[in-house]
């Protein structure tokens, strides 16, 4: 009889995703606790309970004797006072109790005692190894460089104190917090995790050049034979640096505010909230707004119109006067290379003045080369070169964890190369994800349809079959905004296990799962995490860590490291072409004093929202010149009647800066992941085999048994570990708070671990625990230099293979 063949799934993935891993390798943070303090605790807590169980027997026998008057009042006192301050029974107590009880409390008194002076000696070793070890961690180069690049203060203090010998207690805290990002997370960065490609049903073109590394061969249950080669942990990768987005703006800046600056600046007009404030058609102030785009200097834009450099001076400072025109020479916040851009600048201005701020660029770009014992004295003169030049100081929220960068950004890569998961793997993946991928594109559907509907409603009332965008941006979003699931999804899940699994047949018996999602182009960057372990449960595992609906996530630097062709882009921009048309793809502009971008155009078009801005790639759109109407196909999206086309609008990060309001109810549906919490404790949530929340915690305020003073003794420790053992947590956890959103790796067996979360909770409200899933002996990226936390970014898509052909338009 002949199997019937498997369904091609309805999902599909683009051949090239993103690797990302942590930097160090986890047995780094893992290592730095000795096992003796938690295996000590552990017996003391079960002499304890014996001890307290002896005690009720004990209780059991004076309440007898005083009831009785079998024994003296001043023996059941006597021994009555020594159980209660948990000792030795005096002899003036013995005729309270028979001879036999007498001997099994005091028994456990001195086995409660030895312990407890056994668990105090462990304790004290332990924290004085956790001490030597972190120490030594510090003392490594990857680990300076990382403090090197976040902290010039901490750089200094901890690598001063460590090759002491000694951290100070609050430097302890501070290493650990550098520690934990380095180990417990795969976080992007050149000096806090590498990034490397990673093929998923192709096999790699050929890897570049270089040393050949270990050829790395992994089982998975779920992908099958995974094969990489690779060179060793994050210090093995190639590093590059870039110049921030912020800083080449401030250098431009500092170009323009110099004699002869003048020259450098492009009059760039600003959006207005519609085109009653503009100038009226066909004057020389229309046109000049029109030809204003940020891309023409005062007198290229004479010369378009036609008239003499003096007069265009007059109108543009008439337009400014009115808000309407900015002159300024601002680079594009949303794509690019800001050091290409600052160059292009730079390349007008007078050779002696530009000549100083190109070298600052160039010492940023040149920094990754410098060698290790020079590094230091290298950033120093680059950060005094760049505040010399711009005024500037070099870094902002010096000190501070997730504070800005300053004058430029790492990224390094090749420490894994040629990874690849073959095509019965990658099908297995796509059918794996299908169900909790259609569970979510269902949930933004709804979203969306709830958002069209708003518009709808409008349309209705103002009788017309269009609205300017701008006041479609002015409209409030719908109240089902706001990440939450249905209540039908809650209602299959019970909160009292430890996980919650649903099928599919679950989830279509609740109505969770739309019919109709064949109608819509849907696609997003799913973070995905295999779980190394081959054994159960954990067989077949896949965490979907987080999901961006962003599109596509490439941009600077992840863009610089590799080229459009290793990218397979050219794939990318047919197959979101023919997703999307007729209508065109539309990203939103940005503004970020952090950093460039998190998407690149490829050929989308963009909305700008505040200014004109021009960019490699993207056609600028004006918000104002847009309306909101009903398409062909039944949706409500963006038109340009002077240009005859439909927009898509892809959604984009919340943290983009300039808001589009209403209009994101005219964007594609936006995947993400929503936050899940059926109280105090929500069980790990499993939808067709993908863990699509871990197991949480939610604890009241001020109930985790943590001292206010930020430091942790033996006591408040054993007291932190007995609480979270009721609550049933593991030992190793991830928590954030309401003050500090980035979570933070918590290990409950480690002092400086506790300490580290005692601290944190110092100045928050909440807090939320997650369990650490894959767990540390699970990880699949094994290299040289140990086990790797790692995740695979993947663009997923439904309904476009160019195979099939687009069905949202039908």
């Amino acid at each position: 009889m002949t199997r019937p063949a498997c369904p091609e799934p309805a999902w599909t993935v683009h051949p090239v995703g993103l690797l990302r891993s942590a930097g160090l390798p986890a047995a780094w943070l893992t290592g730095l606790t000795p096992a003796e303090p938690a295996e000590a605790d552990a017996l003391l807590t079960a002499a304890h309970e014996s001890m307290v169980a002896v005690r009720r027997r004990c209780v059991a026998e004076l309440r007898a004797a005083r009831d009785s008057k079998a024994a003296p009042q001043a023996a059941v006192k006597a021994a009555s006072r020594a159980l209660d301050r948990m000792r030795v029974l005096p002899a003036a107590a013995h005729p309270a109790l028979t001879g036999r009880t007498r001997a099994a409390w005091d028994e456990a008194v001195r086995h409660r005692d030895a312990r407890a002076k056994a668990f105090d000696a462990a304790w004290r070793d332990a924290t004085d190894q956790e001490h030597a070890a972190l120490v030594l961690r510090v003392a490594d180069p990857a680990v300076a460089e990382v403090l090197l690049m976040n902290s010039r203060g901490a750089h200094t203090a901890l690598t001063r104190e460590a090759a002491a010998g000694t951290l100070r207690p609050a430097n302890r805290r501070v290493a650990y917090r550098y520690l934990q990002r380095l180990c417990g997370k795969a976080e992007s960065g050149g000096h806090g995790g590498p990034v490397n490609l990673i093929h998923l049903g192709t096999a790699p073109p050929g890897h570049r050049g270089g040393p050949e590394g270990h050829a790395l061969v992994h089982h998975d249950p779920l992908l099958g034979r995974v094969e990489a080669t690779v060179l060793g942990d994050g210090r093995a990768a190639t590093r590059r640096t870039f110049l921030s987005h912020w800083a080449a703006q401030a250098l431009v800046d500092a170009l323009v505010g110099q004699e002869g600056g003048e020259a450098l600046l492009r009059p760039c007009r600003v959006i207005t909230d519609g085109p009653a404030g503009l100038p009226a058609p066909g004057t020389q102030a229309a046109a000049l707004l029109a030809g204003a785009d940020g891309s023409r200097s005062l007198p290229a834009l004479a010369e378009l119109l036609g008239l003499e450099l003096r007069e265009v001076r007059v109108l543009a400072a008439g337009l400014a006067e009115r808000g309407l025109l900015t002159l300024d020479r601002r680079l594009p916040g949303y794509l690019g290379d800001p050091a290409s851009g600052l160059a292009s600048v730079a390349a007008e201005a007078l050779p002696e003045q530009r000549g100083p701020v190109l070298a600052v660029a160039g010492a940023a770009e040149g920094l990754a080369a410098v060698p290790a014992a020079r590094r230091a004295g290298a950033l120093d003169a680059l950060e005094a070169a760049f505040t010399e030049r711009t005024g500037h100081p070099a870094r902002r929220g010096e000190g501070r964890f997730y504070a800005d960068r300053f004058v430029l950004s790492e990224e390094a890569y090749g420490n894994v190369r040629a990874a690849a998961v073959g095509p019965e793997g990658t099908r297995a993946l796509m059918r794996r994800l299908e169900t909790a991928l259609d569970l979510l594109a269902s949930r933004a559907v709804a979203h969306r349809l709830a958002g069209q509907d708003l518009i709808r409603r409008a349309l209705r009332r103002y009788g017309t079959d269009s609205l300017p965008a701008a006041e479609v941006r002015r409209m409030a979003l719908p109240p089902a905004a706001g990440g939450r699931m249905p209540e039908a999804f809650a209602a299959l899940l019970d909160g009292a296990g430890t996980c919650a699994e649903l099928t599919r047949a679950d989830l279509e018996g609740a109505g969770l799962l739309r019919p109709d999602l064949d109608a819509w182009p849907l696609f997003g960057a799913a973070d995905l995490m295999p779980v190394g372990d081959p054994a159960p449960p954990a067989a077949g595992e896949l965490v979907l860590s987080e999901l961006h609906h962003i599109w596509p996530p490439l941009g600077r630097p992840w863009r610089g490291l590799f080229s459009d062709e290793e990218w397979q882009l050219d794939a990318l921009r047919t197959r979101l072409a023919d997703a999307l048309a007729p209508a065109r793809p539309l990203i939103q502009q940005i503004v970020r004093d952090q950093k460039g971008t998190d998407s690149s155009p490829l050929g989308h078009h963009l909305l700008c929202l505040d200014r004109m801005e021009q960019g490699p790639g993207a056609g600028p759109v004006a918000l104002d010149e847009l309306v909101v109407r009903e398409r062909a196909d039944g949706f409500l999206g963006l038109h340009s009647p002077s240009r005859g086309e439909d927009y898509w609008l892809c959604p984009d990060y919340d943290d983009n800066g300039l808001d589009v309001g209403g209009l994101a109810q005219c964007a594609l549906p936006a995947m993400e992941l929503p936050e899940i919490r059926l109280g105090e404790h929500t069980p790990r949530i499993v939808v067709g085999g993908v863990v699509l929340q871990r197991r949480r915690w939610d604890p009241p305020p001020g109930s985790v048994p943590v001292s206010s003073t930020g430091r942790v003794t033996a006591t408040e420790w054993r007291a932190v570990r007995q609480w979270a053992g009721r609550l049933g947590m593991p030992r190793y956890l991830f928590f954030r708070t309401d003050a500090s959103p980035k979570p933070m790796w918590l290990d409950l067996a480690s002092p400086l671990s506790v300490t580290n979360l005692s601290h944190a909770l110092r100045g928050a409200r909440s807090v939320a625990f997650h369990e650490m899933l894959p767990h540390p002996d699970a990880l699949w990226l094994r290299t040289p230099g140990g086990a790797l936390v790692s995740e695979i970014r993947t663009l997923v898509l439904r309904g476009t293979d160019p195979t099939r052909g687009s069905t949202w338009n039908s």
